[in-house]
């Protein structure tokens, strides 16, 4: 009988991203755990079992490649499609402008945070190989732009353009099981290997 020997490997990474908008910055993470426990198995086991590994992993980051730099501040524009806007009252020409963006001081990064769980194995000398994970990604403040209403006056020229503004709106659940096997072999010098992967999924709005 053997004695019982585990490795166990980390790894982690933690950084912080800014972006120009309020709200701008994100902290970014990823940490992995796994440990090989195929010296653990008594010696007629070992000689069946090649490889057994356990993995858990869990990240969260943001995104907001959506927005512009300045989405989150109102503005005003002066420009029209002929040489700006303007009106004419009695003669005299009025120039004027309109609100194009109003003021979205809450709006920010998406985020995802991603919790995994897996096992790797390996039989008869790593001729059989298989692996078996479960996953879940959790999406929260999905950027989606949303139309505003004529009465708020944004938005509002002569191109006849719709307003809308960007807003943390939208969740998404993503989970499943992906199972993968394979085999790989020699018949004298003929190499051949053959899989197939296994991977129902659910994804909830």
């Amino acid at each position: 009988m053997t004695g019982i020997f585990c490795r166990l490997t980390s790894e982690g990474t933690v950084h912080q991203n800014s972006g120009q908008i309020r709200n701008g910055d994100f902290f970014l993470q990823h940490h992995w755990v796994g440990e090989s426990v195929t010296n653990n198995f008594f010696e007629t086991l070992r000689e069946n079992i090649s490889d057994l590994k356990f993995r858990v992993s869990y990240g969260s980051n943001g995104d907001q490649q959506a927005l512009g730099a300045y989405d989150w501040i109102p503005s005003i524009n002066r420009s029209g499609p002929y040489e700006g806007l303007y009106y004419v009252v009695g003669g005299r020409i009025l120039e004027g402008a309109i609100q194009t963006d109003r003021a979205n001081p809450d709006v920010h990064w998406e985020s995802k945070t991603t919790f995994n769980i897996g096992m790797d194995i390996g039989l008869f000398q790593n001729k059989f190989y298989g692996s078996a994970e479960w996953y879940r990604a959790y999406s929260s403040g999905l950027l989606v732009r949303l139309p505003l209403s004529y009465a708020t006056g944004v938005g509002v020229s002569f191109y006849g353009d719709d307003a809308f503004e960007w807003t943390n709106y939208g969740e998404m659940i993503n989970r499943g099981l992906e199972l993968s096997a394979g085999w790989k072999d020699n018949i004298g010098r003929f190499n051949y290997s053959v899989s197939a992967n296994f991977p129902p999924s659910e994804m909830k709005w």
